[in-house]
């Protein structure tokens, strides 16, 4: 999109070799902050390097990208009343204090590793369980990090007295698998629940501490009549497809059993398979080129959200709802393409599961 101005935050060559924040110097004198009001991160492209672990929080990459972000942006906030921070999450350095990996840990298990890289792992039968433990402990430092990075937004917006008029969002654009469907990192390039489930809080102003919490499956793409509902700006003119939701002033609008039809859809896609998800049950289909005759295309079947790591595949068990699912999904993307307008009611097979 647009935006007033760019800032990009980025490692020096410095912070390579030393994560002392007295030798990094101020980033404004080695030149790597270059503007203002979207901050973001190296491109994934680049060369993650393999620094030592921060010593504190305040030292980890996520933690100096919003500090810069929020004081930059509490200069012109009249001037810019969007900050949208761009961050590599997970894909960033894992340069979380150590001791927050040694959190996710009970007394017996083994320590967790030192690596800094993000974690790419295919599973066998030689992978050594420890492996993976060790990985979701430094993942999970991760997300500590990024928790307190949001901490950190909200006592600024508390400082300044703002808090009660701005609206926060937090969302993910990839899952990241942790052993499920035998990797660990996104070297698997399939599309299960682990990467299609997204972090997506939204926290308005004037509502509760936790956020809001909807009943239905909500789209990214909600984020920007989300947005335009927030700032009060006629959306009218602005191209947005039938998937959004305003995740703000809508909620309340409407009991959750009526909402519309495109609330209880998702889908995804990718070269050779299809991910397709209603309220009682997730379906994958996908092709495979194991014979040199014909691609045969495989159908797995998973009941939500009771199976939520899609585990238990249930297709042959449950074939009336794979007809039911592959007969449908056709017309589905044609509406989330636009090619047709109203959307087909989903059965109650669909949205109440026989348990």
């Amino acid at each position: 999109g647009d935006f007033g101005s760019v800032l990009l935050v980025e490692g020096s060559a410095s912070d390579e070799e030393t994560s002392d924040p007295e030798e990094l110097g101020d980033p404004e004198e080695t030149g790597d902050i270059y503007d203002l009001c979207d901050v973001e991160e190296p491109s994934d492209a680049e060369e993650i390097s393999a620094p030592a672990i921060s010593q504190e929080q305040e030292q980890t990459e996520i933690a100096r990208l919003f500090e810069t972000a929020l004081g930059q942006w509490a200069t012109q906030m009249d001037e810019f009343p969007i900050l949208w921070i761009h961050s590599r999450g997970l894909n960033g350095k894992w340069d979380a204090p150590y001791e927050y990996r040694c959190v996710m840990c009970d007394e017996g298990d083994p320590e967790p590793p030192f690596e800094t890289r993000p974690a790419e792992l295919r599973l066998t039968e030689q992978t050594d369980p420890d492996e993976v433990f060790g990985l979701a402990c430094s993942m999970g430092a991760q997300s500590m990090v990024l928790d307190d990075a949001w901490s950190m937004v909200e006592e600024f917006l508390e400082q300044l007295g703002v808090a009660s008029d701005c609206l926060q969002i937090l969302a993910g654009v990839q899952g990241y698998p942790i052993g499920e469907h035998g990797w660990v990192g996104h070297g698997g390039k399939t599309l299960y629940a682990e990467s299609l489930h997204l972090p997506l809080v939204v926290r308005p102003g004037d509502g509760l501490n936790v956020g809001v919490r909807v009943p239905f499956m909500v789209q990214p793409n909600s984020i920007l009549k989300t947005l335009v509902g927030w700032m009060d700006e006629d959306g009218a003119e602005l191209d947005v497809d039938v998937m959004t939701t305003d995740m703000v002033s809508e909620i309340d609008a409407l009991p959750a059993e009526h909402w519309p039809p495109k609330n209880n859809f998702a889908y995804a896609c990718a070269e050779g398979q299809m991910h397709v998800a209603v309220p009682a049950w997730s379906c994958r289909w996908s092709r495979s080129s194991s014979t040199k005759e014909l691609d045969i295309e495989r159908v797995e079947l998973f009941a939500t959200p009771d199976d939520r790591w899609q585990q238990n595949e249930v297709s042959q068990r449950a074939q009336s709802i794979v007809e039911e699912l592959t007969e449908r999904r056709d017309a589905w993307l044609r509406c989330c393409e636009g090619a047709a307008a109203e959307w087909p009611a989903l059965s109650s097979d669909l949205t109440h599961p026989i348990r």
